[in-house]
């Protein structure tokens, strides 16, 4: 089933198709849903990923300018990472072991440390 799933994404990545990042994932398996990071790095490129995860999604949503962007006015809660996702997307499939700083609203939220 995933070999499936990863064939079709690459399909549709190929013929155009405006993908966004997301899971339905819930319950005891929520935990798996940063896990997609991973698997798209398959078949994407780590820029692809992180585009669909922000602006292709506000875009698709009707969101641009609100969301999937640090620009002004807009609603961005930013992760502070030790790596970038570009040079290394498991940074954002493995979070808890990357993770710095959440700025979220604007507030810097407490350190978990």
């Amino acid at each position: 089933m995933l070999e499936g799933s990863l064939s079709a994404m690459e399909r549709a990545g190929r013929a155009g198709v405006q993908m966004v990042f997301g899971s339905d994932l819930l319950d005891d398996m929520e935990r798996h849903q940063s896990h997609e990071f991973r698997l798209r790095a398959q078949v994407q490129k780590p820029a692809d990923i992180v585009r669909a995860a922000t602006s292709t999604a506000a875009r698709l949503l009707r969101q641009e300018g609100r969301l999937g962007t640090t620009a002004q006015g807009a609603h961005a809660d930013l992760l502070v990472l030790g790596n970038g996702p570009l040079a290394d997307i498991v940074v954002l499939a493995e979070p808890e072991k990357h993770l710095r700083q959440i700025v979220q609203a604007g507030r810097v939220l407490p350190s978990a440390d």
